[in-house]
């Protein structure tokens, strides 16, 4: 179980970028005291149930959940690792092939 995952968090963040959506929400790259996360803006009718997974995830090849919030627009804000070199299926899919050693360099 991740034991550092606090639910909330109230540091203000800055949006930078769109990063993708997925079945449960969107995800952006954000700014937070200077420093890059991902914020996973999970659909209120999902969020206790991401939420409950996502804080007990703790696997080196899964970005680590730190933190969460209800947002005041009803959405769950789940303040996750920042991956800057997106994920080894988007690399995959740009390029269509990556040495092994590049395939290693994605997980921990």
């Amino acid at each position: 179980m991740n034991t550092n995952f606090s639910w909330f968090f109230d540091e203000d963040y800055v949006e930078e970028a769109y990063l993708g959506r997925g079945g449960f929400g969107s995800v952006y790259r954000v700014n937070v005291g200077g420093d890059a996360f991902a914020i996973k803006q999970v659909h209120a009718r999902n969020g206790p149930t991401e939420r409950w997974y996502q804080q007990r995830l703790d696997h080196p090849n899964i970005l680590k959940c730190l933190a969460g919030k209800k947002a005041p627009a009803g959405q769950y804000d789940l303040l996750l690792e920042y991956a800057p070199f997106g994920s080894l299926q988007s690399v995959i899919e740009a390029y269509g092939y990556v040495e092994r050693w590049t395939a290693y360099g994605f997980y921990r």
